[in-house]
């Protein structure tokens, strides 16, 4: 950190880069106050960095493979076209019985 001898005067302060603070910080500098934002760790905050974002992405995840299991019970076939199953997935599915 390099400090100035000059000093810089802004209108408003706003301790914390989450979501709260970084929406403060562009309302008040859309009605045109000059704005410093303080953040020790991560811009986002916990929300997006370890809290509500991760937690939604993981979730969302772990629905998906439930949803793939559920498939497999009801017939339906996964084919991959790599070792990873990354590029050419898709879902076969069951062929009807005669009956």
């Amino acid at each position: 950190m390099t400090h100035k001898s000059e000093q810089t005067r802004y209108d408003l302060a706003i301790i914390g880069a989450g979501s709260g603070g970084m929406a403060a910080a562009r309302r008040a500098a859309a009605a045109g106050l000059s704005v410093a934002v303080f953040e020790a760790a991560h811009t986002g905050g916990t929300c997006v960095n370890a809290g509500c974002v991760p937690k939604k992405l993981m979730v969302r995840a772990s629905r998906m493979v439930d949803h793939a299991h559920e498939m497999l019970t009801l017939g339906w076939q996964l084919l991959c076209s790599d070792a990873q199953g990354v590029s050419g997935r898709r879902w076969t599915a069951p062929r009807a019985s005669g009956g």
